[in-house]
C-alpha cells in the first residue's frame, strides 16, 4: 500500500512539471514568434523575406519581455497599495478598539449614539470603576458627567454600595445649575443626567438601593435628594416646562423604575398604589394623562416586561433599535382610553 501511494504521489509530481516545461516552451515560442515564422505568414519560411530578422526578433522578444515585467510591476504595485490599505485600516480598528476602553471617550459617544449595555459590558467590568468613578469628580468631563453615571449603573455587580454611593453624590450635589439654569436644553441635560441616577442605582439593585428609591418615590422624599439643586428648577426644567414640580414628577418617575430593577415586593405594593392614585385623579381631571400618570404607566409597563421576559432582556434594550417597538405593547396595556 505504501509503494502504490508512493507511486501516485510520484505521478502526479511528474504530470505537474510536465505541465509546467509544456507551458514554460510554448511561452518562450510566442516571445519569439515561434520557430517557423515563414509558414505562420504563409511564405516560404525565410524570416528576413518577411521583415523579420534576427534584429527584429530580439526587439520584439524585448519589447514583449518589458511588457510582460511592466504589467508585473504594475500588478505588484497594485497588490501592495491594497496591502498597505488593509493594514491601515486594521491598524485604525486597532486604535479605535482601544479608545474604546477609555471611559471618558466611550462616554462621548453617547451624545451621538446611545449608550447600549452590551458594548459597555464587552469594554469594561467592575474592575474599571475606580477609574471610571474619579470622571465623575473631574471637571474637564463635566459634559460627559451624566454617560460616565449611566457607565457605572451598567457595569457594576449587583448590590455594589460602592458605585450606588457615588452616583448619590452626584445625584444630589449641585455642580453647574447656577451657570445652566437659564437655558432649556442645558438645564434638561444636567437635571436629567442626575435624576437617571435613579435608574442606574436600581440597576445595581440591593437593600441600599431599595431604600435611597423607597425613599426618592415619594414627593417629600424627592425632594429631600434634590434639595441642593432643585430651587435652580423653577426657571427652566425639564426642557422649558413643568418647573419645580416637573423636576419632583420626572425624579419619583426614574425612582419608580429603579425600584422595577431592584425586584422588592415592597416597591411592586408602592408602585401599583400610586399608578391607581395617579389613574383616579386622570379620571377626575377629565384628562388622559399628567406627567406623574406618564412616568408610573411606564414603570409599570417595564415591571410587567420584566416579569414576562427577564431582567437581563431589558438592560439589553438600552441603545437598541426595538425598544420602542418592543416596549409599547406593555405601556398600551396601562394606558387610559380616550375619556
Amino acid at each position: 500500500m505504501k509503494t502504490k501511494c508512493t507511486f501516485v504521489v510520484l505521478c502526479v509530481i511528474g504530470i505537474l512539471l510536465g505541465i509546467f516545461v509544456a507551458k514554460r516552451l510554448f511561452w518562450r515560442r510566442d516571445e519569439f514568434g515561434g520557430p517557423d515564422q515563414g509558414d505562420r505568414h504563409g511564405g516560404t519560411g525565410n524570416a528576413n523575406e518577411l521583415g523579420q530578422g534576427p534584429n527584429e526578433l530580439r526587439e520584439r522578444a524585448n519589447t514583449k519581455a518589458s511588457t510582460s515585467n511592466n504589467t508585473e510591476n504594475a500588478e505588484t504595485g497594485k497588490l501592495t497599495e491594497e496591502l498597505i490599505d488593509w493594514t491601515m485600516r486594521d491598524l485604525e480598528q486597532v486604535r479605535y478598539e482601544n479608545m474604546l476602553r477609555d471611559p471618558a471617550f466611550f462616554a462621548s459617544l453617547a451624545r451621538k449614539h446611545e449608550m447600549t449595555y452590551t458594548e459597555a459590558n464587552k469594554n469594561f467590568g467592575p474592575e474599571d470603576l475606580p477609574k471610571i468613578y474619579s470622571l465623575l469628580k473631574e471637571d474637564k468631563h463635566k459634559n460627559e458627567w451624566r454617560f460616565i453615571a449611566q457607565l457605572i449603573g451598567f457595569v457594576s455587580d449587583r448590590g455594589d454600595t460602592n458605585s450606588i454611593d457615588v452616583l448619590v453624590d452626584y445625584l444630589q450635589r449641585e455642580d453647574v445649575w447656577p451657570e445652566v439654569k437659564e437655558s432649556r436644553t442645558k438645564s434638561y441635560d444636567v437635571g436629567m443626567g442626575k435624576i437617571l441616577c435613579l435608574e442606574w442605582i436600581g440597576m445595581i439593585g440591593g437593600e441600599h438601593a431599595e431604600e435611597i428609591l423607597l425613599k426618592a418615590i415619594e414627593p417629600e422624599g424627592a425632594e429631600e435628594v434634590a434639595k441642593k439643586w432643585l430651587p435652580f428648577t423653577e426657571v427652566s426644567f425639564p426642557g422649558g416646562s413643568g418647573g419645580r414640580k416637573g423636576a419632583i414628577d420626572n425624579i419619583r418617575g426614574r425612582a419608580a423604575m429603579g425600584l422595577v430593577f431592584c425586584q422588592s415586593a415592597k416597591g411592586d405594593e408602592i408602585l401599583e398604589r400610586i399608578y391607581q392614585e395617579e389613574k383616579e385623579k386622570c379620571i377626575q381631571n377629565g384628562v388622559e394623562f399628567s406627567e406623574m400618570f406618564h412616568q408610573i404607566v411606564s414603570a409599570m409597563a417595564h415591571k410587567t416586561f420584566v416579569e414576562e421576559r427577564g431582567l437581563r432582556k431589558r438592560f439589553e434594550l438600552y441603545g437598541s433599535d426595538e425598544y420602542s417597538e418592543v416596549i409599547s405593547p406593555y405601556i398600551r396595556r396601562y394606558w387610559l382610553k380616550k375619556m
